[in-house]
């Protein structure tokens, strides 16, 4: 019997249960490479500039414009001459330079998430809110250099100011109507998306072969399966025609919940369809005021465009003051947002003794303090708001 029969017949043992002395078994789990430990430092987990803090700004420059248009009717009705100085109020309205980018980056974000789920309508709405963040934020380039020229003729009328004034002004207005044209599209979509899931669901609660149980039931199954089971694409239409929260109740309640989920959904549809449907109201008024100020330039038109403005101001000031209480409970400040309320309030502070010294009569001085007192008590509720909002610090290691 040679070796390899033996091998074969287990006569001898195999090579690998014979260990050599010259080799060393090597561990299965091979441990890390020593190295010291690495500090801890805390980190911010909040962003530079929150949208508490934008939307805050957005509302005082709504107060004040809201404001300077009631004064500047009064002065039509009256055939009042105009005090430039009031133009400081117009100073808010350059957040429009910090919530442009914002908007544009959101846009984009947008865009990115729709093509993921081969949602049309969302990456339509996302484009719109790029193009229109970049408008504003060129608006926002704009109004510094017209505030200062309007604010420089309380002091001198020279013709440049006059012509530079003249032509910053025609270039806003032709931003302003391609924001409001993009604002139509976008809620014209957001309306037509929310009224086809309140028909869909209005079709099954009005069924008379139901029970009003059978048709909640039916209702819940109907949006549930299109959440649950239906493509990424129709989840995310639900959400913009009801909202985010109505989307994961969906997702997270059964049956027993069906009455409670569909109403929450039925108001929120409701909620954004009105909110949509006023904004899209505005922004035609705005685009056939625009195109009449080109056409009407007498002293009665004057007056009707002065009092058409106070409407839209005012209607704008309620729809943005109503989303920034709406925020409120999802909203988290940002790092430095405090620094740009403290730049804001002292902004207002010297607009408004600028607006005193600069303003004759007491209707104006009135006026500017009323203005700047506004704007101050918008700055005051988002800091002590922020200064009372807790937030958590992230341990990273450093290294």
């Amino acid at each position: 019997m040679n070796l390899l029969m033996a091998h074969e017949l287990g006569l001898l043992p195999r090579p690998h249960m014979v260990p050599s002395p010259q080799i060393k078994p090597v561990p299965s789990v091979i441990p890390p490479r020593l190295r010291p430990e690495c500090p801890i430092a805390p980190v911010d987990p909040r962003e530079t500039l929150s949208g508490f803090a934008l939307d805050g700004l957005t509302v005082a420059g709504a107060c004040t414009s809201s404001g300077r248009a009631v004064y500047r009717l009064g002065l039509r009705v009256l055939e009042a001459p105009f005090s430039h100085s009031m133009q400081a109020f117009a100073v808010p309205s350059m957040v429009s330079l910090l919530s442009g980018p914002r908007s544009v980056k959101g846009g984009i974000q947008q865009i990115q998430e729709a093509g993921k789920a081969n949602d049309v309508w969302g990456a339509s709405l996302g484009s719109i809110k790029v193009v229109s963040g970049c408008g504003n934020t060129l608006l926002g380039v704009i109004a510094l250099p017209s505030i200062a020229l309007s604010l420089s003729t309380s002091f001198t009328s020279s013709r440049f100011t006059h012509v530079a004034l003249s032509v910053l002004g025609k270039i806003g207005s032709g931003l302003s109507a391609i924001t409001s044209f993009l604002s139509i599209i976008g809620n014209s979509l957001k309306v037509h998306e929310g009224r086809l899931l309140r028909s869909a669901l209005m079709e099954i609660l009005n069924d008379p072969n139901l029970s009003q149980e059978e048709r909640e039931k039916k209702a819940f199954c109907y949006l549930k399966e299109q959440v649950t089971f239906g493509p990424e694409e129709k989840k995310a239409s639900i959400a913009r025609a009801s909202s985010k929260e109505c989307v994961e109740l969906l997702q997270k309640k059964g049956m027993e919940s069906a009455k409670e989920v569909v109403a929450k959904v039925l108001d929120q549809n409701l909620e954004g369809l009105v909110l949509s449907g006023i904004s899209l109201s505005l922004a035609c008024i705005s685009i056939l005021c625009a195109v009449a100020a080109f056409v009407f330039t007498g002293p009665a038109a004057l007056t009707v465009f002065a009092a058409v403005g106070l409407v839209t101001s005012v209607a704008w000031l309620c729809i943005e003051t109503y989303g920034f209480i709406q925020g409120l409970g999802s909203a988290k400040p940002g790092q430095w947002d405090k620094v740009l309320l403290i730049a804001s309030s002292v902004a207002a502070i010297a607009c408004t003794v600028f607006a005193c010294v600069c303003s004759g009569g007491i209707a104006p001085i009135v006026v500017a303090v009323v203005l700047g007192g506004s704007w101050l008590a918008v700055n005051a509720f988002c800091y002590i708001w922020i200064a009372n909002k807790p937030y958590t610090q992230i341990e990273r290691k450093v290294l």
